[in-house]
């Protein structure tokens, strides 16, 4: 169809089709596991227009963050702010932030560093990076769970392609790594928006108003999310776009 690959992901039970676009470019159709060829054709003919606007959309996304080189110069994000990066030479190896840099310090300097050694740095900024990201998610589930008064059976971190957060059906939650470049008010929805699936296990107007009672943040953190897909392509993985 055109241009575009679909993939087709059938799952016993769904009730409806969804489409999902993804990094590479590929599209996912995800449906049950009897609706026809035909009438996959036809939905995705309706949608059309959706996918090559999340085609575009995904390809200016990705050239508006270029691969990071880990060089003195490049911007990092962090808490919705950017930062230039900074390489000094010094012990112990760490990670500040201050008057607008993000300094790490290497015990070999930047000008003399080989290409195994720099690839070998910037990991050790990826992890820095990731230890202040769970630090900080397990402070903000700790605070939105006493506010919301909804206890938690367990947390646990990752870098997923799609999901920026997700709760078991046995309370357990499960945060996103990446939204340590987020605002803060957008991490907090996340998180805010994970322990409301503790109470509500779907998005009934009932789980919308738990959230919507705790944060008047989520069409712009929603949107933040959406337009913010590649931000932190420097740690690992990358989101999928889903259409509204």
């Amino acid at each position: 169809m055109e241009e575009f690959t679909f993939q087709i992901r059938r799952v016993a039970g769904r009730r409806r089709l969804s489409i999902t676009v993804r990094p590479d470019g590929s599209f996912w159709v995800s449906t049950n596991k009897t609706l026809s060829q035909k009438k996959i054709r036809s939905f995705l003919l309706e949608q059309m227009n959706w996918v090559r606007s999340s085609s575009e959309t995904m390809e200016a996304l990705r050239a508006q963050n270029p691969r990071k080189r880990f060089q003195s110069g490049e911007i990092y994000p962090y808490l919705g702010n950017t930062y230039e990066l900074v390489i000094e030479k010094g012990n112990p190896m760490r990670l500040q932030v201050q008057d607008g840099k993000m300094i790490f310090t290497s015990p070999v300097s930047e000008e003399k560093m080989s290409e195994e050694q720099r690839l070998y740095y910037q990991q050790k900024f990826q992890e820095t990076y990731k230890k202040v990201a769970k630090k900080l998610l397990t402070n903000r589930l700790e605070f939105w769970s006493e506010i919301m008064g909804l206890e938690t059976m367990g947390l646990s971190f990752r870098m997923q392609k799609s999901v920026w957060g997700s709760c078991s059906s046995k309370n357990k939650i499960s945060l996103n790594m990446k939204l340590i470049v987020a605002p803060l008010e957008v991490l907090d929805y996340v998180v805010i928006h994970e322990l409301a699936h503790i109470r509500h296990k779907n998005h009934s107007p009932s789980f919308w108003e738990l959230v919507e009672t705790h944060t008047d943040h989520r069409h712009m953190a929603a949107k933040w999310l959406r337009d913010n897909v590649y931000l932190a392509d420097f740690l690992g993985s990358k989101s999928d776009l889903h259409p509204s």
